[in-house]
């Protein structure tokens, strides 16, 4: 239960961070023709009728856990945010594609996010971030749309055993 309220609780500081941030979307190089648009923050996925994300989507940022791990002094839980926008390439005089505008639209979110959440690593008065933070952008990318991904680890309160001690041998 811990962990479905950092995700609820990250995703409505996403939202609270977002709320004045907007990207063009579908702008070209140089060009400031794009449709800007907030971004939309997703708990687990974004929502698909037909499986398909569509270009209405993207902007988006899905908040989902990835990883969860507890020893005897602390409990921890990575939780995964993909980021996703949409651009159009440019084409450059020599017949190939300008893929920059949507490269640049993603990364300067992700590193809008980074921002933020490092500097307010405390959420929902209980979830801190720890300052490590590991981000991936695949050479591949599904064009026109642009993805990335950010690994965040969270620190959750312990679990504390009510019992105590177990006597083995009487």
């Amino acid at each position: 239960m811990t962990v479905s309220l950092l995700v609820r609780n990250l995703a409505d500081h996403l939202r609270g961070v977002l709320a004045t941030y907007h990207t063009a979307q579908g702008a070209k190089a140089g060009e400031l023709d794009g449709e800007y648009k907030p971004v939309n923050v997703f708990e687990w996925y974004v929502p698909l009728p037909d499986q398909k994300r569509r270009e209405s989507d993207y902007p988006f940022i899905e908040v989902r856990p990835y990883h969860g791990k507890r020893n005897d002094d602390a409990r921890y839980v990575s939780i995964e945010l993909t980021c996703g926008v949409f651009g159009r390439a440019e084409e450059e005089t020599d017949g190939t594609k300008n893929m920059s505008p949507g490269a640049y639209a993603l990364i300067n979110l992700m590193e809008y996010v980074e921002t933020e959440l490092l500097r307010q690593p405390v959420i929902g008065g209980r979830f801190r971030i720890r300052p490590e933070y590991e981000w991936t952008i695949p050479e591949e990318q599904p064009y026109p749309y642009f993805l990335g991904t950010a690994i965040t680890t969270w620190d959750l309160p312990n679990i504390i055993n009510e019992k105590g001690a177990i006597k083995a041998y009487g």
